[in-house]
């Protein structure tokens, strides 16, 4: 009976620090992905196609302009 509450401290303490361990890989896991999440996102906001505008006649023709802003 004594051996038990004594070995008791023992597989609690080996519970808790395996509880331990698979948290802290489940929070670098985590960590990674909202890093590769961030990285996606500056990606696609620096490298981002051009954008291509059209005019319109008065004739209802629909033209390129190939990049170029149209200002007020």
């Amino acid at each position: 009976m004594i051996a038990r509450r004594q070995a008791m401290p023992r597989f609690q303490s080996i519970f808790y620090r395996d509880c331990y361990y698979k948290t802290i890989k489940l929070l670098l896991f985590q960590v990674i992905i909202v890093l590769a999440l961030i990285m996606t996102i500056v990606y696609y906001v620096f490298v981002q196609p051009p954008s291509k505008y059209f005019i319109t006649t008065t004739s209802g023709q629909i033209m390129s302009i190939k990049g170029t802003i149209v200002s007020k």
